[in-house]
């Protein structure tokens, strides 16, 4: 009876292979293939041609850039060439080919810019109005420290102001009867008191210990002061004048005027960026006090501005008072770099279907925003940080409505084309990341601590794992999960701290204890998530689509 049953199955084999066997496979059939590239090795030693690709043309150019230009020129066509050569295998190799396609772009724009700089330009890379060795650093500007002081100071006096701003190394002093002194608590060091045999807590730490005017005084951070009234001892109070971001670095006493010298973190006008500058200010009372400078960070400014390396006038024909390209050659990258490297990539996106020149794209853009705003913004003062501003602020808009237009194409058409579906992995991969790290930058975070920016980041790194499940991508969920680990850092700071923990190694256990249960929380989440990720995205689909209202606004009109 087996072999009576096993008979027909096996003609019905047989029949199926002979029928599989007359059939030939098509060309759908091969471009049904798995796309199985050309392997690890083959990926490593694309890395490596490309690697010594850079190399050759750097060296090259370094002695002269026509020979440079053509050997950019010379790759780009190989590049191309085995793009096109490549096509003829079908898709197996068509992730390798969009890479090639990708460098090709990227090469174009550099062979541009080669010619647009090194012709357009003022003998090659102009270096603009900028003579050498006029430009004053905060160093030489500290130098006349020791001038500052009056006349008749003392040559100890004098030596302080122009040592490099160390402390005395005084680490105890007696005042109102108790003793001062640098100690450990816990492990910790700790400024502390003595008083008839009980120690008391006054600050985290006490340096430069002085005496004036009846008042000891001393560093933590900032100038602290400390009273005796009635042979009673006063709490510590905050001393003299103190901006956010300035360094104390000494008390010196002499001839009954208290000299403390402080490091001023000021703003330079020429380049935008901060930097610490020195001067001595100077008290008869305590209570009020000079500087010796003036206004140290407006004579800072003062002397920048004045020096013809910062200019403030005609700049000849220079988009920037930093070394760089002329107006001209920023005109040059703009129509022979970016804008044929733009063409380039629209026409093979659309033409061969290459998703990967949406990153093609996207730098082009970048670009051209980059050379419009060294060509608008030629004075000094709008560099430095005013162009970090701009560009921050043009990175969130430009990313943002990016994302919005990719969520909406997203919820208009859930099913694409494959390429279509590989356009959207490039663009969300793009945008994503640039997205995350610019948030960073615009909310100022883990630097700022004031709480309605925590609470906007932590907003946004939830509404990126949202777009996660709408675009059904991994990559926003990645990065909404970095956001999370930040957030769940800094309320496990401020609850540590909440506890007011004086021993240091018990707060940081405690940090990362707290860290360590948000962690089992993130992660059964994921769990959850990952268990249900269809029911999840379709929810997240209904929901910012109104499937249920439309469904609900159907039934009432019929």
């Amino acid at each position: 009876v087996l072999c009576l049953q096993r008979q027909p199955v096996m003609a019905e084999t047989a029949a199926s292979d002979v029928e599989a066997q007359g059939v030939k496979p098509t060309a759908d059939s091969a471009d049904a293939q798995q796309s199985v590239g050309v392997g690890v090795l083959g990926w490593l030693g694309f890395i490596i041609v490309n690697l010594a690709a850079w190399g050759i043309v750097g060296v090259i150019t370094a002695i002269s850039w026509i020979f440079g230009l053509g050997v950019c020129l010379l790759y780009i066509a190989l590049l191309i060439g085995l793009a096109f050569w490549l096509e003829r295998s079908g898709s197996v190799y068509k992730q390798f080919i969009n890479l090639l396609w990708v460098l090709a772009g990227w090469f174009v724009f550099i062979a541009g810019a080669y010619i647009a700089v090194n012709t357009l330009g003022r003998d090659g890379i102009s270096t603009g109005p900028y003579p050498t060795g006029i430009s004053t650093s905060a160093w030489q500007f500290d130098q006349g420290l020791q001038d500052l002081l009056p006349s008749n100071a003392t040559p100890s006096l004098r030596t302080w102001a122009r040592s490099a701003g160390l402390y005395d190394g005084t680490d105890y002093i007696t005042f109102g009867g108790s003793m001062f002194f640098n100690g450990r608590v816990n492990g910790e060091s700790r400024f502390l008191r003595v008083t008839g045999g009980q120690t008391v807590q006054v600050s985290n730490r006490g340096l430069a210990l002085t005496t004036f005017q009846s008042k000891l005084f001393f560093v933590d951070d900032r100038i602290y002061s400390i009273e005796e009234n009635n042979g009673v001892l006063s709490n510590r109070q905050a001393a003299l004048s103190y901006v956010g971001g300035d360094v104390v670095q000494g008390i010196w006493v002499e001839n009954d005027v208290m000299y403390y010298k402080v490091n001023r973190n000021c703003m330079d006008p020429c380049t935008g960026w901060y930097g610490y500058v020195s001067t001595i200010f100077s008290s008869s009372t305590g209570t009020d006090y000079t500087d010796l400078r003036g206004d140290t960070c407006d004579a800072w400014s003062t002397l920048k501005q004045s020096e013809s390396a910062c200019g403030t006038g005609d700049l000849g024909g220079v988009s920037s008072v930093l070394p760089g390209p002329s107006v001209e050659s920023i005109w040059g990258v703009i129509f022979m770099a970016a804008v044929p490297m733009l063409i380039l990539s629209f026409v093979v996106l659309i033409r061969k279907k290459m998703p990967g020149l949406f990153f093609n794209i996207f730098g082009g853009i970048v670009a051209i925003v980059v050379m419009v705003y060294a060509l608008v913004n030629t004075l000094p003062t709008q560099g430095g940080l005013d162009a970090v501003n701009f560009f921050k602020w043009f990175f969130l808009i430009f990313t943002s409505v990016q994302w919005i237009a990719l969520v909406a194409w997203s919820l208009a058409v859930e099913k694409q084309e494959e390429w279509l579906e590989e356009l959207k992995t490039w663009a969300t991969g793009v945008v994503g990341v640039t997205f995350f790290i610019t948030i960073h930058f615009v909310l100022q975070i883990p630097i700022r601590q004031d709480w309605w920016l925590w609470v906007i980041y932590g907003l946004l790194a939830l509404t990126q794992m949202l777009f996660s499940a709408v675009v059904k991508r991994t990559l926003p969920m990645v990065t909404g999960a970095l956001g999370a680990f930040v957030v769940a850092w800094k309320v496990a700071s401020e609850v540590s701290q909440a506890f007011q923990i004086s021993s240091y190694q018990l707060r940081i256990l405690a940090l990362f204890g707290i860290i360590g249960l948000e962690g089992v929380g993130i992660i059964l989440a994921a769990i959850a998530f990952a268990r249900n990720r269809d029911a999840i995205q379709d929810g997240v689909r209904e929901l910012l689509t109104c499937q249920r209202c439309r469904q609900k606004h159907h039934s009432i009109a019929l």
